[in-house]
């Protein structure tokens, strides 16, 4: 897990940074801005989706986790379903202690392999989606209250603090749809909505934050169990 989050914190540092060339175009160049933001477009796209693949990188490797006995099993989890020969595999893998016939048949590939195939038409962008597949590695029932505290979200109470940041989350990922599969073209206008640096900065910052404070929790030592595997 360690791993995916590194990897999450590089991508959006490397996403952060295309804002060079939108600043030195506008600023040194003088391009307009118009002729440019699709720059910005991009780093929102980008951001977003780096979400997603971290959400999915978490839950592939909980998953492993479980198998190995190091994490403790979600009620959620115990709801999912392997195929008969994927656990057969896994057994003689880990239990077994038998050499694999290759590395697409190690446990953690054959399990990444099985989730990716089962998970390759889910988006980990929607509030429920986040909220459902976090739950298969994290044993929490107000996962969105404990985010929204942990990341200082604004709000008179729990209840507030965690609506906001769902509306938050939806906001982010519905611009990021507007560009991906409308070309950030508003109907009525038929022009380009508008867009700011400081828009796509804030976006990645709160995707950033989002990112972290989720894996601050399913890393948590109370995800984990005692046992040396």
């Amino acid at each position: 897990m360690r791993k995916a989050l590194s990897l999450f914190s590089r991508s959006l540092s490397q996403t952060r940074t295309m804002s060079a060339f939108y600043i030195h175009a506008v600023n040194t160049l003088n391009v307009p801005h118009e002729q440019v933001s699709d720059i910005l477009r991009f780093q929102h796209v980008y951001a977003v989706s780096t979400l997603d693949r971290l959400i999915h990188e978490l839950v592939s490797v909980g998953c492993l986790e479980i198998f190995l006995g190091k994490r403790i099993p979600t009620e959620k989890f115990s709801s999912l379903s392997f195929k008969s020969d994927i656990l057969m595999h896994i057994k003689k893998d880990i239990y077994d202690a038998c050499t694999p016939e290759s590395i697409i048949t190690t446990a953690s590939s054959m399990i990444d392999r099985e989730l990716r195939g089962s998970l390759k038409f889910v988006s980990f962008q929607a509030v429920d989606k986040i909220n459902d597949w976090l739950g298969v590695i994290w044993e929490e029932k107000q996962k969105f209250y404990k985010l929204a505290e942990e990341m200082g979200i604004s709000g008179n109470d729990a209840n507030e603090r965690a609506k906001n940041l769902k509306q938050k989350l939806t906001v982010t990922v519905g611009r990021r749809h507007n560009i991906a599969h409308e070309a950030d073209i508003d109907p009525v206008t038929e022009q380009k909505r508008e867009i700011t640096k400081a828009e796509v900065d804030s976006a990645i910052d709160f995707i950033s934050a989002f990112g972290n404070a989720i894996g601050k929790f399913v890393t948590d030592a109370s995800c984990y169990t005692n046992t040396q595997v």
